[in-house]
């Protein structure tokens, strides 16, 4: 069985590839309107390459919010142990852990105020907006808020694993160089 630390990774590197399908499917969306097919052929495949440019986007948030909740949960493991993890940290929401499980594993916290936490903030309730679907006119539209959330998400992963690496940086081959191998911290 995998651990949370490769888990962890496997779902950052499928948030990473469907940003990248993501951007193939825009610029067909790009190609097809710059064609000289006729407009309602251009209509009907620019809006099949939207659609799946949408879907790609809303895999790379929920896999994004999926690799930080298995990080965070791994740290505690590993710096809090499973039992107390299990008992006391499990059922607390994503970004209270943030908070208190560093808080309580190196006596830091992270920054409340920061980029990180911010976009962590903003991750999970996009998140929450896709998984607990409520009517939105935009949700799969070009006006749609997923790609920026997709960007959103992907930063989160970033700047709370450099912030990780700053409140615990005996930690550091733990986060360390994830963006450039296309693989998560944790």
């Amino acid at each position: 069985m995998a651990d949370a630390h490769t888990v962890s990774n496997f779902y950052y590197k499928i948030a990473l590839e469907n940003r990248d399908r993501f951007e193939e499917y825009r610029n067909r969306v790009d190609v097809v309107l710059s064609s000289d097919k006729e407009d309602w052929m251009k209509d009907m495949e620019s809006s099949d390459y939207c659609y799946q440019s949408l879907k790609c986007a809303v895999q790379s948030i929920v896999f994004s919010a999926m690799c930080l909740e298995a990080f965070i949960y791994d740290y505690s493991k590993k710096h809090l142990g499973s039992s107390y993890t299990k008992k006391h940290i499990e059922k607390i929401n994503i970004e209270s852990k943030f908070i208190i499980v560093p808080r309580l594993a190196i006596g830091k916290e992270l920054d409340k105020s920061g980029q990180g936490y911010e976009r962590l903030k903003k991750l999970i309730s996009d998140r929450n907006k896709i998984v607990h679907f409520k009517s939105m006119s935009d949700f799969l539209t070009q006006e749609s808020f997923l790609p920026e959330s997709m960007e959103n998400g992907l930063e989160a992963v970033v700047e709370l694993m450099n912030e990780f690496e700053l409140l615990h940086p005996d930690e550091k081959l733990y986060f360390s160089a994830i963006p450039m191998h296309a693989e998560c911290f944790a």
